[in-house]
């Protein structure tokens, strides 16, 4: 236990009052005759006593790390701690296989002749120890157990195990002695098959499990459990006539590896499924496990890629790739239609804007409260007597007048179809008599502000009355008249 003394007083003083001659630093020296490293104690000089090390340590001892010469690092606390096989000193340990993955960071990589005959050493001075004096030591102690304490999946094999003992009429068998049992699924997902006429060899009680016909969870249900010794590996069957062997949901179950069917290949492509239905070729998606992520609707499979034979994966790989580049082909002209339709938006809106400031602006008048002209109307030599503020409040007029006529829509009544036509039918005959009269100009920027701003000429002229007609056309008028 290596550390200096600012470390142990700082220790010292969080455990209470400070203990004198602390020890908390040794030597250990590898003897060759006897193979084994003994412990040196440098400041009384003693040697190869470790439980008085222990004494003069801190209370209690949990870890005691040792150095080489070539600054590997190992765990010896069992050579020292002598509470170290103790329920209570096990629970104020962190998680051993945590600890053990840390230090293995600073392990050499092969394990040296010397090494291995130190962790028998340390593992037959950790068994030369007493068996626990409580039944709280015995449970997960590393080396003896009691069968109240085996856990759901474990159990005691070979059934004539040796008896190493008993305490409170409890027989005490050696941990070694455990092994775990599964059900026949997890076996399967462990590419093992559980052998025919093979008897459970421990018989437990499944979760509850909800029934949708019932309406009600199911409990009690028997759990067959069964050993590896009670199970073989599992043989994939093979492929034929280019069709892909499947189970009873219709897909490939490839849990492992080493599952998959003989003269098969398993490609990781999404969406291969639908290019070989379009080529008829077989095709079955590979379940590669299973997931309880959906809260209380259960467990679910894992589909992960898809299986197909040999002869036809070439095939499907390059139809697949050439899918891919259509896809992108259709993703770059949808883009580019949505960037060109964007445009097209602006600059139509740009060129309403320019023809209201020309169908509206004074080519007599100056230009009013210091307005500039524009660029365009210095080169064309036009004077503007409008303001955007005015063309703003053109525009929001304009669209009040459009919501107050589809506000009136519910409230009035509904023409009948010869109506409409005759309404029609006499707002362009008015229209043919105006344009008429007005300059080809004047028809064309007319009917460009019809096309722009008349969405649906046959739905509006349904729901617009005669009266809103003639004040529109009034308006208009009048807006000539100012001109």
């Amino acid at each position: 236990m290596i550390s200096d003394d600012e470390d142990a007083d700082e220790v010292a003083a969080i455990q209470g009052a400070p203990k004198k001659n602390i020890t908390d630093y040794w030597c250990e020296i590898f003897v060759d005759t006897e193979e084994k490293w003994t412990c040196v104690d440098l400041e009384s000089g003693t040697w190869d006593n470790p439980n008085e090390i222990e004494k003069k340590s801190y209370s209690p001892l949990l870890y005691v790390v040792s150095w080489d010469n070539h600054s590997f690092v190992k765990d010896v606390s069992q050579r020292y701690c002598s509470e170290f096989a103790s329920c209570k000193f096990r629970r104020s340990r962190i998680d051993d296989d945590w600890w053990t993955q840390t230090l293995s960071y600073f392990r050499p990589a092969k394990r040296s002749r010397q090494e291995k005959r130190e962790d028998n050493q340390l593992a037959q001075i950790f068994a030369d120890r007493p068996m626990p004096s409580s039944l709280s030591d015995f449970k997960n102690h590393p080396l003896y157990v009691l069968k109240k304490h085996l856990l759901k999946y474990e159990v005691i094999y070979p059934p004539d195990a040796p008896i190493l003992g008993k305490f409170r009429n409890e027989v005490i068998y050696a941990r070694e002695c455990v092994k775990d049992v599964h059900s026949r699924e997890y076996w399967m997902r462990q590419a093992r098959v559980v052998r025919p006429n093979e008897e459970p060899y421990k018989i437990s009680v499944k979760r509850k499990k909800w029934d949708k016909n019932l309406g009600d969870f199911l409990r009690d249900l028997p759990l067959e459990l069964f050993g590896e010794w009670q199970t073989d590996p599992y043989i994939p069957p093979d492929a034929k006539d280019g069709k892909v062997p499947r189970n009873q949901y219709g897909n490939v179950e490839l849990f492992q590896p080493c599952m998959l069917p003989g003269g098969t290949v398993y490609l990781q492509l999404p969406g291969l499924i639908r290019i070989a239905n379009k080529l008829k070729i077989d095709c079955a998606p590979a379940v590669t496990g299973f997931d309880n992520c959906s809260g209380g609707a259960g467990v679910h499979p894992v589909f992960d890629g898809f299986v197909v034979c040999e002869e036809f994966a070439d095939t499907l790989k390059a139809a697949w790739e050439e899918e891919q580049l259509n896809i992108k082909k259709r993703e770059i002209a949808k883009r580019e239609k949505r960037i060109y339709g964007n445009w097209r938006r602006l600059i139509r809106g740009v060129l309403i804007r320019e023809q209201l400031k020309l169908k509206y602006s004074s080519r007599d008048d100056e230009p009013e409260d210091g307005v500039e002209m524009s660029e365009r109307d210095e080169k064309s030599g036009v004077k503007s007597s409008m303001t955007m503020d005015d063309i703003d409040k053109a525009l929001s007029m304009m669209a009040k007048k459009r919501s107050s006529r589809g506000s009136g829509q519910g409230k009035g009544k509904k023409s009948t179809k010869k109506e409409t036509k005759a309404k029609s039918n006499k707002r362009r005959s008015r229209k043919k008599q105006e344009s008429s009269d007005e300059e080809d100009t004047d028809e064309e920027e007319d009917d460009d502000d019809e096309d722009d701003f008349i969405v649906d000429d046959d739905e509006e002229i349904e729901e617009i009355d005669v009266k809103d007609e003639e004040e529109e056309i009034e308006t208009e008028i009048d807006l000539s008249d100012s001109d």
